[in-house]
């Protein structure tokens, strides 16, 4: 046994998928994330800079879209997972946080011991974001996920396809046969999200899929991905994440993976 091995899985897939990273004493800069992050003590405990507040001693956050907050973990090893809109865990999470902006589940998860352990043998899966979420709230395996309208859907699915490809909201507007305006709002009144907003993280996502997989530079990659350069996808990294990418990655054995659905 060791404490909690983080293999890297052989086969990628970000379209539902949630990204998850363990982390060893790490400290987070003022950040917000556009979908929702659920942060779980291995060992340890954290400090949260939430909604302007210090809040010390936690050992489970889960904090709403779009709040700022920072997190030092000196002493800890934390688990984090970013749930984006296309989870079907994020509707449920949104509907549990009823508005507010971080809910501490400390409680929950220290109830769980010794049903719920940190600890599993090396070469065994990651353990899922929902198995967690399950003990604590009795949320099922197969999570339904929130349907968008068929039109998103249509545009979801061609940014998909063309990632790589400049575009914008000129661009996708005539697949709908709508106006440039009426396909922005549709897109943020579905979403919660800008297009630019969405089609940065979307982006970002597929550079740290490639890093993985192809073990390809980040410059390179990051270009190939509609990046200027990798200066831009590292300050579009650290408004998201709240630290460097590379630094992240290099300090303290943090491993970043996502984490395949079941269903």
């Amino acid at each position: 046994m060791r404490e909690y091995y983080l293999p890297l899985p052989t086969v990628l897939n970000f379209a539902n998928d949630l990204l998850c990273f363990v982390a060893h004493k790490p400290s987070f800069a003022p950040h917000q994330f556009q979908g929702l992050k659920l942060v779980v003590s291995i060992k340890g405990t954290f400090c949260g800079q939430l909604d302007n507040q210090h809040v010390p001693g936690l050992t489970a956050i889960l904090v709403n879209r779009n709040t700022v907050h920072a997190l030092s973990a000196s002493e800890a090893t934390l688990l984090i997972y970013y749930i984006d809109l296309l989870s079907p865990l994020y509707h449920r999470l949104l509907t549990l946080l009823n508005g507010q902006l971080w809910l501490d589940l400390s409680v929950q998860v220290s109830a769980l011991n010794p049903e719920w352990s940190f600890v599993q043998p090396e070469n065994t899966p990651p353990t899922r974001a929902q198995e967690l979420l399950g003990l604590l709230f009795g949320f099922p395996d197969h999570s339904q996920g929130f349907r968008f309208d068929s039109r998103i859907q249509i545009l979801l699915n061609y940014i998909d396809g063309h990632i790589q490809q400049p575009m914008t909201l000129s661009d996708l507007a005539p697949l709908l046969r709508l106006s440039v305006e009426r396909t922005r709002h549709l897109f943020g009144e579905q979403l919660g999200m800008s297009f630019s907003q969405y089609l940065i993280w979307t982006r970002m996502k597929r550079v740290i899929q490639h890093v993985f997989r192809q073990r390809s530079p980040l410059g390179k990659t990051s270009v190939q991905y509609g990046f200027k350069d990798q200066s831009h996808f590292d300050r579009m990294f650290k408004r998201a994440f709240g630290t460097n990418f590379k630094a992240l990655l290099r300090s303290n054995n943090s491993r970043m993976f996502p984490i395949q659905h079941v269903g």
